[in-house]
Protein backbone atom coordinates (compact mmCIF):
# COMPACT_ATOMS: atom_id res chain seq x y z
CA UNK A 1 0.00 0.00 0.00
CA UNK A 2 2.79 2.39 0.93
CA UNK A 3 4.53 1.57 -2.34
CA UNK A 4 1.43 2.48 -4.35
CA UNK A 5 0.99 5.75 -2.49
CA UNK A 6 4.63 6.59 -3.06
CA UNK A 7 4.26 5.87 -6.79
CA UNK A 8 1.18 8.09 -6.98
CA UNK A 9 3.06 10.88 -5.21
CA UNK A 10 5.96 10.57 -7.65
CA UNK A 11 3.59 10.63 -10.66
CA UNK A 12 1.80 13.70 -9.32
CA UNK A 13 5.11 15.45 -8.64
CA UNK A 14 6.39 14.56 -12.11
CA UNK A 15 3.22 15.93 -13.70
CA UNK A 16 3.46 19.15 -11.66
CA UNK A 17 7.10 19.66 -12.64
CA UNK A 18 6.29 18.93 -16.30
CA UNK A 19 3.42 21.44 -16.29
CA UNK A 20 5.64 24.05 -14.63
CA UNK A 21 8.42 23.51 -17.17
CA UNK A 22 6.01 23.74 -20.11
CA UNK A 23 4.52 26.91 -18.64
CA UNK A 24 7.94 28.54 -18.17
CA UNK A 25 9.10 27.54 -21.65
CA UNK A 26 5.91 29.02 -23.03
CA UNK A 27 6.57 32.29 -21.17
CA UNK A 28 10.01 32.52 -22.72
CA UNK A 29 8.92 31.65 -26.25
CA UNK A 30 5.84 33.86 -26.47
CA UNK A 31 6.46 37.03 -28.54
CA UNK A 32 6.86 40.03 -26.24
CA UNK A 33 5.29 42.59 -28.60
CA UNK A 34 7.90 45.22 -27.75
CA UNK A 35 8.28 46.79 -31.20
CA UNK A 36 10.00 50.17 -30.96
CA UNK A 37 8.47 51.89 -27.94
CA UNK A 38 5.29 49.81 -27.91
CA UNK A 39 5.20 47.64 -24.82
CA UNK A 40 1.90 45.79 -24.99
CA UNK A 41 2.99 42.75 -22.98
CA UNK A 42 4.40 45.01 -20.26
CA UNK A 43 1.14 46.99 -20.21
CA UNK A 44 -0.86 43.82 -19.57
CA UNK A 45 1.57 42.47 -16.99
CA UNK A 46 1.61 45.67 -14.97
CA UNK A 47 -2.16 45.87 -14.95
CA UNK A 48 -2.24 42.69 -12.90
CA UNK A 49 0.10 44.30 -10.35
CA UNK A 50 -2.36 47.09 -9.55
CA UNK A 51 -3.77 47.07 -6.03
CA UNK A 52 -7.37 45.86 -6.07
CA UNK A 53 -9.96 48.62 -6.41
CA UNK A 54 -7.28 51.32 -6.66
CA UNK A 55 -8.01 52.60 -10.18
CA UNK A 56 -11.03 54.82 -10.83
CA UNK A 57 -10.56 55.31 -14.59
CA UNK A 58 -9.33 52.73 -17.09
CA UNK A 59 -8.67 53.44 -20.77
CA UNK A 60 -9.39 50.61 -23.22
CA UNK A 61 -8.65 50.17 -26.90
CA UNK A 62 -5.87 49.74 -29.42
CA UNK A 63 -2.52 51.49 -29.90
CA UNK A 64 -4.13 54.86 -30.66
CA UNK A 65 -5.21 55.18 -27.00
CA UNK A 66 -2.01 53.63 -25.70
CA UNK A 67 -0.02 56.45 -27.31
CA UNK A 68 -2.39 59.27 -26.34
CA UNK A 69 -3.15 59.14 -22.60
CA UNK A 70 -0.61 59.59 -19.79
CA UNK A 71 -1.98 58.37 -16.42
CA UNK A 72 0.85 60.05 -14.50
CA UNK A 73 -0.05 63.41 -16.01
CA UNK A 74 -3.70 62.85 -15.05
CA UNK A 75 -2.58 62.18 -11.49
CA UNK A 76 -0.17 65.11 -11.29
CA UNK A 77 -2.70 67.61 -12.67
CA UNK A 78 -5.96 66.31 -11.17
CA UNK A 79 -5.17 63.50 -8.72
CA UNK A 80 -6.99 60.95 -10.90
CA UNK A 81 -6.02 57.31 -10.44
CA UNK A 82 -6.06 55.70 -13.89
CA UNK A 83 -4.46 53.04 -16.06
CA UNK A 84 -4.00 52.94 -19.82
CA UNK A 85 -4.89 49.39 -20.86
CA UNK A 86 -4.55 50.11 -24.57
CA UNK A 87 -2.84 47.32 -26.51
CA UNK A 88 -1.74 47.64 -30.12
CA UNK A 89 -4.04 46.12 -32.75
CA UNK A 90 -6.78 45.34 -30.23
CA UNK A 91 -10.08 44.25 -31.85
CA UNK A 92 -13.42 45.12 -30.29
CA UNK A 93 -13.84 41.55 -29.08
CA UNK A 94 -10.59 41.90 -27.10
CA UNK A 95 -11.67 45.26 -25.67
CA UNK A 96 -14.80 43.55 -24.34
CA UNK A 97 -12.85 40.74 -22.67
CA UNK A 98 -10.28 43.11 -21.20
CA UNK A 99 -13.19 45.16 -19.85
CA UNK A 100 -14.50 41.98 -18.21
CA UNK A 101 -11.02 41.17 -16.93
CA UNK A 102 -10.62 44.62 -15.39
CA UNK A 103 -13.92 44.24 -13.54
CA UNK A 104 -12.45 41.22 -11.73
CA UNK A 105 -10.05 43.42 -9.72
CA UNK A 106 -11.02 47.06 -10.20
CA UNK A 107 -14.22 48.75 -9.07
CA UNK A 108 -13.76 51.43 -11.72
CA UNK A 109 -16.00 54.48 -11.82
CA UNK A 110 -15.39 55.23 -15.48
CA UNK A 111 -14.30 53.18 -18.49
CA UNK A 112 -13.00 55.23 -21.42
CA UNK A 113 -13.34 53.27 -24.66
CA UNK A 114 -11.29 54.24 -27.71
CA UNK A 115 -13.99 53.31 -30.16
CA UNK A 116 -12.08 53.04 -33.41
CA UNK A 117 -12.51 49.26 -33.72
CA UNK A 118 -16.29 49.57 -33.53
CA UNK A 119 -16.27 51.96 -36.46
CA UNK A 120 -14.09 49.82 -38.70
CA UNK A 121 -15.55 48.01 -41.71
CA UNK A 122 -13.30 44.98 -41.10
CA UNK A 123 -11.83 42.99 -38.25
CA UNK A 124 -8.22 42.70 -37.20
CA UNK A 125 -6.06 39.97 -38.70
CA UNK A 126 -5.44 37.14 -36.25
CA UNK A 127 -1.71 37.82 -35.99
CA UNK A 128 -2.52 41.32 -34.77
CA UNK A 129 -5.38 40.26 -32.51
CA UNK A 130 -3.16 37.87 -30.55
CA UNK A 131 -1.32 40.83 -29.06
CA UNK A 132 -4.36 41.43 -26.87
CA UNK A 133 -4.77 37.77 -26.00
CA UNK A 134 -1.40 36.25 -25.15
CA UNK A 135 -0.76 38.17 -21.94
CA UNK A 136 -4.21 37.92 -20.42
CA UNK A 137 -4.02 35.73 -17.31
CA UNK A 138 -5.30 32.19 -17.60
CA UNK A 139 -8.88 32.06 -16.38
CA UNK A 140 -12.52 32.12 -17.38
CA UNK A 141 -12.25 35.31 -19.46
CA UNK A 142 -9.28 34.06 -21.43
CA UNK A 143 -10.92 30.72 -22.18
CA UNK A 144 -14.15 32.46 -23.24
CA UNK A 145 -12.11 34.86 -25.39
CA UNK A 146 -10.49 31.93 -27.23
CA UNK A 147 -13.74 30.04 -27.69
CA UNK A 148 -15.58 33.14 -28.89
CA UNK A 149 -12.81 34.10 -31.31
CA UNK A 150 -12.92 30.60 -32.74
CA UNK A 151 -16.71 30.71 -32.99
CA UNK A 152 -17.05 34.03 -34.80
CA UNK A 153 -14.34 33.13 -37.29
CA UNK A 154 -15.46 29.62 -38.07
CA UNK A 155 -16.65 29.44 -41.66
CA UNK A 156 -19.88 27.62 -40.87
CA UNK A 157 -21.10 30.00 -38.18
CA UNK A 158 -19.97 33.35 -39.61
CA UNK A 159 -22.99 33.78 -41.87
CA UNK A 160 -25.48 32.81 -39.16
CA UNK A 161 -23.80 35.02 -36.57
CA UNK A 162 -23.63 37.97 -38.95
CA UNK A 163 -27.34 37.77 -39.72
CA UNK A 164 -28.28 37.47 -36.06
CA UNK A 165 -25.94 40.21 -34.88
CA UNK A 166 -26.87 42.58 -37.71
CA UNK A 167 -30.49 42.45 -36.59
CA UNK A 168 -29.54 42.93 -32.96
CA UNK A 169 -27.25 45.91 -33.43
CA UNK A 170 -28.84 47.73 -36.35
CA UNK A 171 -29.20 51.37 -35.47
CA UNK A 172 -32.81 52.42 -35.81
CA UNK A 173 -33.03 52.77 -39.57
CA UNK A 174 -31.05 50.76 -42.10
CA UNK A 175 -31.39 53.59 -44.58
CA UNK A 176 -29.22 55.72 -42.28
CA UNK A 177 -26.34 53.25 -42.13
CA UNK A 178 -24.63 54.26 -45.31
CA UNK A 179 -25.24 55.34 -48.84
CA UNK A 180 -24.65 53.69 -52.18
CA UNK A 181 -21.49 55.74 -52.42
CA UNK A 182 -19.89 53.24 -50.05
CA UNK A 183 -19.71 50.78 -52.85
CA UNK A 184 -17.89 53.10 -55.17
CA UNK A 185 -14.38 52.37 -56.25
CA UNK A 186 -12.98 55.31 -54.25
CA UNK A 187 -14.46 54.07 -50.99
CA UNK A 188 -13.23 50.55 -51.63
CA UNK A 189 -9.70 51.76 -52.31
CA UNK A 190 -9.74 53.86 -49.15
CA UNK A 191 -10.83 50.90 -47.02
CA UNK A 192 -8.21 48.61 -48.49
CA UNK A 193 -5.46 51.19 -47.97
CA UNK A 194 -6.51 51.60 -44.35
CA UNK A 195 -6.46 47.82 -43.80
CA UNK A 196 -2.96 47.55 -45.18
CA UNK A 197 -1.69 50.53 -43.19
CA UNK A 198 -3.05 49.21 -39.91
CA UNK A 199 -2.53 45.49 -40.42
CA UNK A 200 -6.21 44.68 -40.81
CA UNK A 201 -7.47 42.01 -43.17
CA UNK A 202 -10.39 39.67 -43.33
CA UNK A 203 -9.61 36.49 -41.43
CA UNK A 204 -10.19 33.71 -43.94
CA UNK A 205 -8.08 30.90 -42.51
CA UNK A 206 -9.65 28.75 -39.85
CA UNK A 207 -8.61 29.73 -36.33
CA UNK A 208 -6.51 27.11 -34.52
CA UNK A 209 -8.22 26.92 -31.13
CA UNK A 210 -5.48 24.65 -29.76
CA UNK A 211 -2.91 27.43 -30.26
CA UNK A 212 -5.02 29.76 -28.14
CA UNK A 213 -5.51 27.35 -25.28
CA UNK A 214 -1.91 26.07 -25.46
CA UNK A 215 0.28 28.83 -27.01
CA UNK A 216 3.40 26.66 -26.89
CA UNK A 217 1.97 24.71 -29.83
CA UNK A 218 2.21 27.91 -31.90
CA UNK A 219 5.42 29.43 -30.57
CA UNK A 220 7.61 26.35 -30.00
CA UNK A 221 9.64 27.13 -33.14
CA UNK A 222 10.76 30.56 -31.85
CA UNK A 223 13.98 29.19 -30.32
CA UNK A 224 16.07 30.57 -33.15
CA UNK A 225 14.40 33.99 -32.94
CA UNK A 226 14.98 34.60 -29.22
CA UNK A 227 16.83 37.85 -28.54
CA UNK A 228 18.11 39.78 -25.56
CA UNK A 229 14.66 41.35 -25.17
CA UNK A 230 13.06 37.92 -24.72
CA UNK A 231 15.42 36.94 -21.91
CA UNK A 232 15.35 40.40 -20.36
CA UNK A 233 11.55 40.30 -20.27
CA UNK A 234 11.51 36.75 -18.89
CA UNK A 235 13.98 37.65 -16.12
CA UNK A 236 11.92 40.56 -14.83
CA UNK A 237 12.03 43.64 -17.06
CA UNK A 238 8.40 43.05 -17.94
CA UNK A 239 6.46 45.92 -16.40
CA UNK A 240 5.23 49.29 -17.65
CA UNK A 241 6.97 52.32 -16.17
CA UNK A 242 4.22 54.62 -17.47
CA UNK A 243 1.02 52.84 -16.39
CA UNK A 244 0.41 51.83 -19.99
CA UNK A 245 1.37 54.97 -21.94
CA UNK A 246 3.39 54.13 -25.06
CA UNK A 247 6.09 56.76 -25.39
CA UNK A 248 6.31 57.56 -29.10
CA UNK A 249 9.00 60.04 -30.03
CA UNK A 250 8.83 60.61 -33.78
CA UNK A 251 7.17 63.46 -35.64
CA UNK A 252 4.82 62.83 -38.53
CA UNK A 253 6.35 65.69 -40.53
CA UNK A 254 9.70 63.85 -40.48
CA UNK A 255 8.26 60.58 -41.81
CA UNK A 256 8.02 59.35 -45.38
CA UNK A 257 4.22 59.23 -45.02
CA UNK A 258 3.86 62.95 -44.47
CA UNK A 259 2.61 64.96 -47.43
CA UNK A 260 3.09 68.73 -47.20
CA UNK A 261 0.52 69.26 -49.98
CA UNK A 262 -2.12 67.36 -48.02
CA UNK A 263 -1.29 69.35 -44.92
CA UNK A 264 -1.72 72.61 -46.78
CA UNK A 265 -5.07 71.49 -48.17
CA UNK A 266 -6.29 70.61 -44.69
CA UNK A 267 -6.03 66.82 -44.90
CA UNK A 268 -4.57 66.66 -41.40
CA UNK A 269 -6.83 69.30 -39.85
CA UNK A 270 -9.68 66.91 -39.09
CA UNK A 271 -13.21 67.32 -40.40
CA UNK A 272 -16.51 69.08 -39.82
CA UNK A 273 -19.62 67.00 -39.21
CA UNK A 274 -21.48 68.24 -42.26
CA UNK A 275 -23.18 65.03 -43.41
CA UNK A 276 -25.44 62.34 -42.00
CA UNK A 277 -23.88 59.53 -44.02
CA UNK A 278 -22.67 56.58 -41.96
CA UNK A 279 -20.11 53.84 -42.29
CA UNK A 280 -21.81 50.46 -42.54
CA UNK A 281 -21.31 48.67 -39.24
CA UNK A 282 -19.18 45.55 -39.08
CA UNK A 283 -21.50 43.07 -37.30
CA UNK A 284 -18.85 41.55 -35.03
CA UNK A 285 -17.25 44.84 -34.04
CA UNK A 286 -20.60 46.46 -33.30
CA UNK A 287 -21.86 43.42 -31.40
CA UNK A 288 -19.02 43.67 -28.91
CA UNK A 289 -19.42 47.42 -28.54
CA UNK A 290 -23.00 46.68 -27.50
CA UNK A 291 -21.84 43.96 -25.13
CA UNK A 292 -19.57 46.49 -23.41
CA UNK A 293 -22.49 48.89 -23.06
CA UNK A 294 -24.71 46.17 -21.57
CA UNK A 295 -22.02 44.99 -19.13
CA UNK A 296 -21.24 48.56 -18.04
CA UNK A 297 -24.92 49.12 -17.21
CA UNK A 298 -25.05 45.86 -15.30
CA UNK A 299 -21.93 46.73 -13.26
CA UNK A 300 -22.88 50.41 -12.83
CA UNK A 301 -19.76 51.66 -14.64
CA UNK A 302 -19.99 54.92 -16.55
CA UNK A 303 -18.78 54.85 -20.15
CA UNK A 304 -17.10 57.51 -22.25
CA UNK A 305 -16.37 56.96 -25.94
CA UNK A 306 -13.31 58.70 -27.41
CA UNK A 307 -11.63 58.77 -30.79
CA UNK A 308 -8.02 59.89 -30.79
CA UNK A 309 -6.49 61.94 -33.64
CA UNK A 310 -6.25 59.57 -36.58
CA UNK A 311 -5.85 60.52 -40.23
CA UNK A 312 -7.64 57.33 -41.35
CA UNK A 313 -10.84 58.20 -39.45
CA UNK A 314 -13.61 59.97 -41.37
CA UNK A 315 -16.97 61.62 -40.81
CA UNK A 316 -18.93 58.51 -41.89
CA UNK A 317 -17.32 56.52 -39.10
CA UNK A 318 -17.88 59.36 -36.65
CA UNK A 319 -21.58 59.42 -37.48
CA UNK A 320 -21.90 55.66 -36.92
CA UNK A 321 -20.39 55.93 -33.44
CA UNK A 322 -22.24 59.13 -32.60
CA UNK A 323 -25.53 57.34 -33.33
CA UNK A 324 -24.53 54.46 -31.08
CA UNK A 325 -23.49 56.85 -28.31
CA UNK A 326 -26.68 58.95 -28.55
CA UNK A 327 -28.84 55.85 -28.49
CA UNK A 328 -27.22 54.74 -25.21
CA UNK A 329 -26.74 58.14 -23.53
CA UNK A 330 -22.95 57.94 -23.75
CA UNK A 331 -20.72 60.98 -24.20
CA UNK A 332 -18.46 60.82 -27.27
CA UNK A 333 -15.31 62.93 -27.70
CA UNK A 334 -13.93 62.78 -31.23
CA UNK A 335 -10.59 64.58 -31.47
CA UNK A 336 -10.77 64.42 -35.27
CA UNK A 337 -13.47 67.08 -35.37
CA UNK A 338 -11.84 70.38 -36.22
CA UNK A 339 -13.32 72.21 -33.25
CA UNK A 340 -11.74 69.70 -30.84
CA UNK A 341 -8.41 69.87 -32.66
CA UNK A 342 -8.49 73.63 -32.17
CA UNK A 343 -9.35 73.30 -28.47
CA UNK A 344 -6.34 71.12 -27.74
CA UNK A 345 -4.13 72.94 -30.30
CA UNK A 346 -3.19 69.61 -31.87
CA UNK A 347 -0.79 70.11 -34.79
CA UNK A 348 -0.71 66.88 -36.78
CA UNK A 349 2.70 67.56 -38.29
CA UNK A 350 4.29 68.11 -34.85
CA UNK A 351 2.10 66.18 -32.40
CA UNK A 352 1.53 62.94 -34.32
CA UNK A 353 4.08 60.15 -34.52
CA UNK A 354 2.63 58.90 -37.81
CA UNK A 355 -0.67 59.01 -39.65
CA UNK A 356 -2.67 57.39 -36.83
CA UNK A 357 -0.77 57.76 -33.53
CA UNK A 358 0.07 60.68 -31.25
CA UNK A 359 3.63 61.21 -30.06
CA UNK A 360 4.43 62.27 -26.49
CA UNK A 361 3.95 65.95 -27.37
CA UNK A 362 0.47 65.18 -28.69
CA UNK A 363 -0.27 62.90 -25.73
CA UNK A 364 0.53 65.75 -23.36
CA UNK A 365 -2.02 67.98 -25.08
CA UNK A 366 -4.72 65.31 -25.25
CA UNK A 367 -4.17 64.25 -21.63
CA UNK A 368 -4.36 67.86 -20.43
CA UNK A 369 -7.76 68.25 -22.09
CA UNK A 370 -8.98 64.85 -20.91
CA UNK A 371 -7.99 65.60 -17.34
CA UNK A 372 -10.03 68.80 -17.27
CA UNK A 373 -12.97 67.09 -18.96
CA UNK A 374 -12.98 64.14 -16.55
CA UNK A 375 -12.68 66.38 -13.49
CA UNK A 376 -15.57 68.57 -14.62
CA UNK A 377 -17.94 65.82 -15.74
CA UNK A 378 -17.36 62.90 -13.34
CA UNK A 379 -17.09 62.54 -9.58
CA UNK A 380 -13.53 61.30 -9.23
CA UNK A 381 -11.33 61.22 -6.15
CA UNK A 382 -8.30 63.51 -5.96
CA UNK A 383 -5.74 61.16 -4.42
CA UNK A 384 -3.14 63.90 -4.00
CA UNK A 385 -5.00 65.47 -1.08
CA UNK A 386 -4.32 62.82 1.56
CA UNK A 387 -1.98 59.98 2.42
CA UNK A 388 -3.21 56.80 0.77
CA UNK A 389 -1.91 53.71 -1.00
CA UNK A 390 -2.69 55.13 -4.45
CA UNK A 391 -0.54 58.19 -3.78
CA UNK A 392 2.30 56.00 -2.50
CA UNK A 393 2.11 53.81 -5.61
CA UNK A 394 2.39 56.78 -7.95
CA UNK A 395 5.29 58.26 -6.01
CA UNK A 396 7.16 54.95 -5.80
CA UNK A 397 7.17 54.64 -9.60
CA UNK A 398 7.81 58.29 -10.39
CA UNK A 399 11.58 58.13 -10.91
CA UNK A 400 11.33 55.46 -13.60
CA UNK A 401 8.37 57.20 -15.23
CA UNK A 402 10.22 60.51 -15.42
CA UNK A 403 13.33 58.83 -16.83
CA UNK A 404 11.21 57.15 -19.51
CA UNK A 405 9.60 60.43 -20.53
CA UNK A 406 12.99 62.17 -20.52
CA UNK A 407 14.39 59.51 -22.86
CA UNK A 408 11.38 59.90 -25.13
CA UNK A 409 11.97 63.64 -25.36
CA UNK A 410 15.65 63.02 -26.06
CA UNK A 411 14.64 60.85 -29.01
CA UNK A 412 12.60 63.72 -30.46
CA UNK A 413 15.62 66.01 -30.73
CA UNK A 414 16.76 66.39 -34.34
CA UNK A 415 19.44 69.09 -34.02
CA UNK A 416 22.98 67.92 -33.23
CA UNK A 417 23.92 70.89 -31.03
CA UNK A 418 20.81 70.48 -28.87
CA UNK A 419 21.36 66.73 -28.73
CA UNK A 420 24.98 66.96 -27.55
CA UNK A 421 23.89 69.35 -24.82
CA UNK A 422 21.03 67.06 -23.70
CA UNK A 423 23.16 63.91 -23.36
CA UNK A 424 25.64 65.65 -21.03
CA UNK A 425 23.75 64.21 -18.08
CA UNK A 426 25.05 62.20 -15.12
CA UNK A 427 22.27 59.65 -15.58
CA UNK A 428 23.66 58.74 -19.02
CA UNK A 429 26.75 56.88 -20.16
CA UNK A 430 27.67 58.03 -23.66
CA UNK A 431 29.48 55.77 -26.12
CA UNK A 432 30.94 57.40 -29.23
CA UNK A 433 32.62 55.22 -31.82
CA UNK A 434 33.49 54.94 -35.48
CA UNK A 435 35.78 52.91 -37.66
CA UNK A 436 38.51 54.48 -39.76
CA UNK A 437 36.21 54.33 -42.80
CA UNK A 438 34.57 57.48 -41.41
CA UNK A 439 37.01 60.30 -42.05
CA UNK A 440 35.26 63.35 -43.43
CA UNK A 441 33.05 64.71 -40.61
CA UNK A 442 33.82 68.29 -39.61
CA UNK A 443 32.19 69.68 -36.46
CA UNK A 444 31.65 73.39 -35.98
CA UNK A 445 33.17 75.19 -33.00
CA UNK A 446 30.07 74.92 -30.82
CA UNK A 447 29.68 71.19 -31.51
CA UNK A 448 33.36 70.64 -30.79
CA UNK A 449 32.99 72.48 -27.47
CA UNK A 450 29.98 70.35 -26.53
CA UNK A 451 31.94 67.17 -27.35
CA UNK A 452 34.86 68.39 -25.25
CA UNK A 453 32.44 69.11 -22.39
CA UNK A 454 31.28 65.50 -22.63
CA UNK A 455 34.86 64.32 -22.27
CA UNK A 456 35.84 63.52 -25.85
CA UNK A 457 39.42 64.40 -26.74
CA UNK A 458 39.83 66.97 -29.49
CA UNK A 459 42.45 64.91 -31.33
CA UNK A 460 39.77 62.34 -32.14
CA UNK A 461 38.17 64.65 -34.67
CA UNK A 462 41.24 65.60 -36.68
CA UNK A 463 41.11 63.06 -39.50
CA UNK A 464 44.10 62.14 -41.65
CA UNK A 465 44.15 60.37 -44.99
CA UNK A 466 43.38 56.95 -43.61
CA UNK A 467 41.33 58.14 -40.65
CA UNK A 468 41.26 56.77 -37.13
CA UNK A 469 39.43 54.11 -35.17
CA UNK A 470 37.62 55.99 -32.41
CA UNK A 471 36.18 54.74 -29.12
CA UNK A 472 34.97 56.99 -26.29
CA UNK A 473 33.10 55.75 -23.23
CA UNK A 474 31.99 58.69 -21.11
CA UNK A 475 30.61 57.51 -17.77
CA UNK A 476 30.39 60.35 -15.28
CA UNK A 477 33.89 61.10 -14.04
CA UNK A 478 35.25 58.04 -15.82
CA UNK A 479 36.37 58.88 -19.35
CA UNK A 480 37.81 56.22 -21.64
CA UNK A 481 39.24 57.46 -24.94
CA UNK A 482 40.95 55.19 -27.45
CA UNK A 483 42.12 56.12 -30.94
CA UNK A 484 44.36 54.35 -33.43
CA UNK A 485 45.39 55.62 -36.80
CA UNK A 486 44.63 53.21 -39.60
CA UNK A 487 47.50 51.70 -41.60
CA UNK A 488 47.86 51.45 -45.34
CA UNK A 489 49.41 48.00 -45.05
CA UNK A 490 47.04 46.17 -42.71
CA UNK A 491 43.77 46.56 -40.85
CA UNK A 492 44.32 48.11 -37.43
CA UNK A 493 41.73 46.94 -34.92
CA UNK A 494 40.85 48.96 -31.82
CA UNK A 495 38.96 47.29 -28.99
CA UNK A 496 37.73 48.40 -25.59
CA UNK A 497 35.72 46.62 -22.94
CA UNK A 498 34.72 47.13 -19.35
CA UNK A 499 31.85 47.77 -16.98
CA UNK A 500 29.65 50.85 -16.74
CA UNK A 501 29.05 52.22 -13.24
CA UNK A 502 25.60 50.57 -13.06
CA UNK A 503 27.17 47.12 -13.63
CA UNK A 504 26.44 46.83 -17.35
CA UNK A 505 29.29 45.28 -19.31
CA UNK A 506 30.32 46.60 -22.70
CA UNK A 507 32.73 45.79 -25.51
CA UNK A 508 33.45 47.94 -28.56
CA UNK A 509 35.35 47.16 -31.74
CA UNK A 510 36.45 49.62 -34.43
CA UNK A 511 38.45 48.89 -37.57
CA UNK A 512 38.64 49.69 -41.27
CA UNK A 513 35.23 48.09 -41.90
CA UNK A 514 33.39 50.09 -39.25
CA UNK A 515 32.45 49.57 -35.62
CA UNK A 516 30.23 47.48 -33.33
CA UNK A 517 28.95 47.76 -29.75
CA UNK A 518 27.95 44.98 -27.37
CA UNK A 519 26.09 45.56 -24.09
CA UNK A 520 25.76 42.71 -21.58
CA UNK A 521 27.09 40.29 -24.22
CA UNK A 522 24.34 41.24 -26.66
CA UNK A 523 25.13 43.14 -29.85
CA UNK A 524 23.46 46.52 -30.04
CA UNK A 525 21.96 46.48 -33.51
CA UNK A 526 21.34 50.19 -34.11
CA UNK A 527 25.00 50.89 -34.85
CA UNK A 528 25.80 51.98 -38.39
CA UNK A 529 29.30 50.76 -39.37
CA UNK A 530 29.63 53.48 -42.01
CA UNK A 531 29.06 56.41 -39.66
CA UNK A 532 30.10 57.91 -36.37
CA UNK A 533 27.75 56.49 -33.72
CA UNK A 534 26.53 57.92 -30.43
CA UNK A 535 24.86 55.43 -28.08
CA UNK A 536 23.24 56.90 -24.96
CA UNK A 537 22.80 54.41 -22.12
CA UNK A 538 20.44 55.18 -19.21
CA UNK A 539 21.99 53.93 -15.97
CA UNK A 540 18.76 54.41 -14.01
CA UNK A 541 16.67 52.23 -16.35
CA UNK A 542 19.60 50.00 -17.38
CA UNK A 543 18.87 50.29 -21.07
CA UNK A 544 19.77 52.31 -24.16
CA UNK A 545 17.88 55.61 -24.04
CA UNK A 546 18.62 56.57 -27.63
CA UNK A 547 21.22 56.27 -30.37
CA UNK A 548 22.10 58.29 -33.45
CA UNK A 549 24.64 58.12 -36.23
CA UNK A 550 26.47 61.06 -37.78
CA UNK A 551 27.45 61.47 -41.41
CA UNK A 552 28.80 64.33 -43.48
CA UNK A 553 26.70 66.34 -45.90
CA UNK A 554 28.98 68.93 -47.44
CA UNK A 555 30.54 70.73 -44.50
CA UNK A 556 27.70 69.85 -42.12
CA UNK A 557 27.43 66.81 -39.84
CA UNK A 558 23.94 65.30 -40.14
CA UNK A 559 22.30 63.36 -37.31
CA UNK A 560 20.29 60.26 -38.21
CA UNK A 561 18.38 57.64 -36.20
CA UNK A 562 18.34 54.02 -37.22
CA UNK A 563 20.91 51.65 -38.65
Amino acid sequence: MKTKIWRIIKIVCFCMVAVLMISEIGRLLKPKWLENRWASAKTNNSFYELEDNSTDVIFFGASVISAAIDPYQLYDEHGISSYNLGVMSQPMLATYYWFKEALETQNMKLAVIEIKSAGKPSEKAEEKARKSYDYMKWGKNKVEYALEYKKIHSEEETTEASTEVSTEVSIENSAEKSTADKTTEAATVKQEETKVAEGETETEEEVDLWSYLFPLSLYHTRWSELSYDDYDFYLGNNYSRTRGLSVLSTRFKDSSGFDATKEEKGKYDGFDVDTTEMQEANPTNMAYANKIIELAKEKNVQLLFVKMPDESWDVDQHNLIQKLADKNNIKFLDFNIKSYREKIKFDYSEDAADSVHSNIAGAEKITEYMGKYLSENYKLTDYRKSDNSVKKTYESGRAEYEATIKNGKLSMITGLDEYLKAINDDEYTVIITSGSNVNNIVFNNNQKKLLLDLGVEERFFVYKEFGKNIISVLDGKTKVNRAKKQSEEKDVVTQEGGTISDGTTYSITANAQGCSVRLNDSEYKNVNPYRLNIVVYDKKLHEVADSVSIYASGNNPIMYRGE
